[in-house]
């Protein structure tokens, strides 16, 4: 069943979000995650009240810009934003945080936490995009990420270089998996593991490019055929998305 966003007038003004709401949360370091978020009308997003009012300016901003079935999930989910000086505590530069195995949807709790590296002009939008395709994959029957991989498998594995630099890290570990021994007591953990985190990650940063249409981490060397993987994101993710050509 589709997930409807809540009505803006439902929303309350300020929420304060505990343990027993946010699960994933309980490692320390993801402690500051907790607390009380403060909802920005215009945009309809949670922002932690202590985020200054510039960047939640420019995160609203770029939200403007996301396609609008990113937004409208996100808004249905209330996902939350923060704000960190350098890394995220995950260690990147833009972090999507949720817990997808809770039954009880609001305890899936998602949450964005962007860099001021993230908040450059040049990556907000497309490390934007990215955190909150990361929703719309997670949100996604097991069969669509399934028939999505499948076709990265086949149109990418063999002889494709990835559409972003990070994604290509990300293809790489897949293929060194790929090549272990069969007989390497982890060869298919890590080919699971890497063929899941290679597909979710190749579909947020070729989401981000084409809605974007433009990445500061291109590959410049890619040679994806970005018409068929525009095609793939609408048909079998079921993401429409605005030509940029």
């Amino acid at each position: 069943m589709a997930i409807q966003p809540r009505c803006k007038t439902a929303l309350p003004a300020r929420k304060t979000i505990w343990l027993d709401d946010r699960t994933w949360a309980s490692r320390r370091e993801y402690q500051r995650f907790l607390g009380t978020y403060v909802l920005d009308r215009k945009s309809g997003f949670y922002f932690e009240q202590d985020t200054a009012d510039e960047q939640r300016a420019l995160i609203a901003g770029g939200l403007k810009r996301v396609p609008r079935p990113l937004c409208r999930l996100a808004r249905a989910y209330e996902l939350t934003f923060s704000t960190c000086p350098r890394a995220t505590a995950a260690g990147h530069s833009s972090t999507f945080y949720a817990n997808f195995s809770q039954k009880d949807r609001a305890r899936i709790s998602p949450h964005v936490e962007m860099s001021a590296h993230s908040l450059e002009p040049a990556s907000l939008l497309p490390h934007l995009t990215h955190e909150l395709s990361h929703l719309w994959w997670r949100h996604q029957p097991a069969e669509r990420r399934s028939a999505y991989t499948a076709f990265l498998v086949r149109t990418c594995v063999s002889g494709g270089r990835e559409v972003t630099e990070y994604a290509q890290v990300h293809l790489d570990a897949h293929r060194e998996a790929l090549a272990m021994p069969d007989s390497h007591m982890h060869a298919d953990y890590y080919r699971e593991r890497t063929l899941k985190e290679w597909s979710e990650e190749s579909f947020c940063e070729t989401v981000a490019l084409l809605a974007v249409g433009a990445h500061p981490g291109l590959n410049r060397r890619t040679n994806v055929d970005l018409d068929e993987r525009r095609k793939a994101v609408t048909l079998l993710a079921g993401l429409p998305l605005p030509n940029r050509n």
